[in-house]
């Protein structure tokens, strides 16, 4: 190839780069003289043809070459990496030797008057993820009843969980259990009962644990083989379940919060992705009992959630976006359970806490056991002063892949949308979608101007999730090849499900990539996302993770726009964490996780932990454009707690970074620590009971010939016996309205134009005297566009709905009434649930018999 001899191997790597295009030379003019001052074609012409020089005809050029002047000439079809034999490659190639093709986009059609806030990204199929719960050859075994405790603790919470399953089938069965999983959490429990019996599992090596599962069937006994088969999915196998029996399935998580800009956040998977559903359900651990579908009528299912919170700061607030709950609140404690109308289902449960100290730094230190070390978790808010600039680059990916059909996909689109609406004027951007290969919107990355990003705006808009497989590593690699012409900060967003083919394949292109100065961020997003992937690569991309959750879209904006602040700003590098330890005994001794810490953003959470004695004090330090930084945290002797939890979280630490993490700077070198470790790894997960790849969980219930089939116990007093009610003295406060009620009944609100303006109206004190009936009192509130929200000037006390009762000419706008006589006036003159005025309802809204039902509404709720 005559191309080849003009390329240079890298001074990394030792390998070449080729870059293939399609090229739309048009008209050609002949050249033979070299002139590097051109920047346009000549008039007529669409290039120019260098010509390569002959015996007959002298020229500067010892080949055929060309050149083209605008963007849209070319387009990029291939990425080769390739070698020549006098060659030394100093790492294997970055990527399999398989064409890296990019699918040629399809055209898109722009109406020119059309706006970017004009579109509205819509889908209508939908991917129904997996149900969670005990399966029998694929059918869902009567579930009676789900109860979740949970006990948050500063940054980390300890969950225990039942749920209750009968066999209804007319013989002994062997049957699935799937449960979702959270990725920031680890199962370090498991024990089943049945028959009376309590079967507590131990941990194993995997391996041992298949074949004592086996032989415990074999030998006619109950058996109970819990498993990780992959970061968000539990799989549990139930030997030998007897007819009629009822089994109680008990399991002990403990968890990371995550966080969520200023938020720590809490959340409990309801699905599995149906394809790691169906996976778990085609494994045969034995031969011996037959599995066979359970029929029947289902149980209606019974279910509770109850949360404690103990932080050591004040809240200030707890809220659930996903049902509807009641509250005990204190200055630093908290208790939350489900409303009464509330069940556990397929959205999961989401419980988010801001504290009043959101970025204070602090370390927790936990005694160990005889012979242990103590546990440490510290936790830095580093902040730094950096100069932001507008003048990035980003690239939007989406996958288009099959899996994101549905929701997914809708949502994708959408924070798309809010991203590219965002980019600052003298940002570039360009808009990738992925799949099996790729397309691009334009050849390279273009200013964000108003018809570009109108361009991008329609590209997303006509996008659909049809392009086979999600491979990530082929168009990210491609990204991570084209530095930026003007030098500054480059950046990639990928909004996926997480379903990514190759994975370790991704994440080495994501290192390699954070090495060219490419920053590579990942946004969630879908019912059944794969957090765990996204937030693995953010990590190893030097940026950071986002989910996008259905059920919180109010903070979707937020999300975005703390993202994009990130874009323009410089990153902290050489982050390490320096433990305050007196004896180099000890030192030599101490094990950190992570051991290699990621590039960190100003104000973004890092937390690490470390196994190490006598140690009360940890300083995190860094770098920001050539300035020393650091921070300091401590604790000391009364604060440090017991337990096994923080010995848990960090065992799980050691062992993720083992896994997924990057164990020495040298690619080589991080494979042969892996493998010295791997038995460490065992040991370690046997010694803290947690399950990893390379363990599982094993119960063997031993039983006798003819045994007969008694009552478990009963799953009430079970839960009982696990209350977290920290508040037990308080009274609930129960939720004073219902969301979705309250949504339906503001719809004819919603789209009255000349009334709310863009976004609310409020009633002043004249409308006031028109529209109750009663004059005595006055309702002060505001109807905004996406909910109806009550007025209050007091930001501490702001809600999402308040009522407030004034008498007429007394007190003001800032405050609460609470005198009884009031109160008395307004029920005594018929106010609560009383008629509203028409004619004054006429003015405020063409439909007045949907303002009045919606004002009833609001004075029922009043009077509840």
């Amino acid at each position: 190839m005559v191309s080849a001899k003009y390329s240079s191997p890298s001074e990394t790597q030792g390998t070449r780069l080729m870059l293939v295009t399609e090229v739309a030379l048009g008209r050609s003019k002949p050249t033979t003289k070299s002139d590097t001052t051109i920047t346009d074609p000549p008039v007529g012409f669409e290039s120019y043809h260098g010509v390569k020089a002959t015996t007959e005809t002298p020229s500067d050029f010892k080949d055929d070459e060309y050149a083209v002047y605008h963007v849209n000439q070319q387009r990029l079809r291939y990425i080769i990496e390739f070698t020549l034999p006098a060659d030394k490659p100093k790492l294997p190639l970055a990527l399999p030797a398989s064409p890296m093709v990019q699918t040629p986009a399809a055209p898109v059609t722009v109406p020119m008057d059309a706006s970017i806030d004009d579109m509205d990204c819509t889908e209508t199929t939908t991917t129904p993820a997996a149900k969670a719960g005990l399966f029998s050859g694929g059918e869902m075994i009567p579930l009676r009843a789900v109860h979740v405790r949970a006990r948050v603790v500063d940054l980390a919470v300890a969950v225990t969980l039942w749920q209750c399953f009968q066999n209804n089938s007319s013989q002994p069965i062997e049957c699935r259990y799937v449960f979702p999983l959270d990725d920031n959490s680890v199962v370090v429990g498991f024990e089943a009962l049945i028959n009376g019996k309590r079967v507590v599992g131990r941990v194993r090596e995997k391996k041992q644990a298949r074949t004592e599962y086996r032989e415990a069937i074999e030998a006619g006994h109950g058996a109970y083989l819990l498993e990780q088969e992959s970061p968000s999915a539990l799989s549990l196998s139930v030997g030998s379940l007897p007819v009629g029996a009822v089994c109680v399935i008990r399991v002990e998580i403990v968890a990371e919060l995550a966080t969520e800009g200023d938020e720590l956040v809490w959340s409990l998977p309801g699905s599995v992705a149906p394809w790691e559903e169906e996976s778990m359900l085609r494994a045969k651990r034995q031969a011996m009992t037959g599995t066979v579908a359970v029929a029947g009528a289902r149980f209606g299912v019974e279910s509770s959630l109850r949360v404690s919170v103990q932080m050591p700061t004040p809240l200030r607030r707890v809220e659930c976006t996903t049902h509807r709950v009641r509250k005990k609140e204190t200055e630093c404690n908290a208790v939350v359970e489900l409303a009464r109308d509330q069940a556990l289902d397929g959205r999961g449960f989401r419980l988010s806490i801001l504290l009043a100290e959101v970025h204070a730094p602090r370390m927790w230190v936990e005694q160990g056991q005889p012979g242990e070390p103590q546990g440490c978790m510290v936790t830095f808010y580093p902040e730094f002063e950096c100069d932001k600039s507008d003048d990035f680059e980003c690239v939007i990916m989406i996958d288009a892949s099959h899996s994101m059909k549905g929701q997914a996909f809708n949502d994708a689109q959408r924070v798309a949308m809010m991203v590219l609406k965002r980019f600052p004027v003298d940002a570039f951007f360009n808009v990738v979608l992925f799949g099996k290969g790729w397309k691009e919107l334009f050849p390279s990355a273009v200013r964000a101007t108003e018809e570009n990003r109108l361009n991008a705006a329609n590209f997303i808009k006509s996008a659909s999730p049809t392009l086979g497989s999600s491979e990530l590593s082929q168009p990210l690699f491609a990204s991570s090849c084209m530095a930026s012409p003007r030098g500054g900060l480059q950046n990639v967003v990928v909004l996926s499900d997480g379903h990514l083919l190759q994975p370790e394949q991704v994440i080495h292109v994501s290192q390699l990539a954070s090495r060219r100065s490419l920053r590579l961020f990942t946004c969630g997003v879908g019912p059944v996302a794969n957090r765990h992937m996204l937030r693995n690569v953010a990590r190893h991309g030097g940026g950071m993770f986002e989910m996008f959750d259905p059920s919180a879209k109010s903070k979707w904006t937020d999300k975005v726009e703390a993202m994009l602040d990130c874009f323009g700003q410089p990153s902290l590098a050489d982050v390490r964490v320096d433990w305050q330890v007196f004896s180099e005994e000890k030192r030599e001794a101490m094990v950190q996780a992570p051991q290699l810490l990621p590039s960190l953003f100003h104000g973004q959470r890092q937390v690490v932990y470390g196994m190490v004695d006598d140690c009360r004090m940890a300083t995190l330090r860094a770098s920001a454009d050539g300035t020393e930084l650091s921070t300091v945290v401590s604790t000391y002797d009364m604060a440090v707690t017991t337990g096994r939890m923080l010995h848990q979280l960090g065992a799980k630490a050691i062992i993720r970074d083992w896994e997924e993490g990057v164990l020495h700077a040298r690619r080589t070198q991080h494979e042969v620590e892996k493998r010295t470790r791997k038995a460490a790894i065992i040991d370690l997960s046997v010694k803290y009971s947690i399950v990893t790849q390379f363990t599982s969980f094993i119960a063997v219930e031993e039983r006798k010939p003819g045994e007969v089939i008694s009552e478990n116990p009963n799953v009430d007093d079970l839960v009982m016996e696990n209350d977290v009610d920290c508040l037990p003295y308080m009274a609930w406060v129960e939720p004073l309205r219902d969301v979705a009620h309250e949504e339906k009944q503001a719809e004819p609100l919603r789209d009255t134009k000349g009334l709310m303006g863009d976004n609310e109206f409020h009633l002043d004190d004249d409308v006031y005297d028109e529209l109750f009936v009663d004059d005595s009192c006055a309702l002060d509130c505001s109807f905004r566009a996406d909910s109806v929200e009550m007025d209050s000037d007091d930001d501490d006390n702001d809600k999402d709905m308040k009522y407030r009762f004034m008498k007429k000419g007394g007190g003001g706008g800032d405050n609460w009434n609470e005198d009884e006589e009031c109160d008395d006036e307004c029920e005594a003159d018929g106010f609560l649930g009383g008629e509203w005025d028409d004619d004054m309802l006429a003015k405020l809204v063409p439909d007045p018999e949907s303002a009045q039902a919606h004002m009833s509404y609001l004075g029922e709720r009043l009077d509840a």
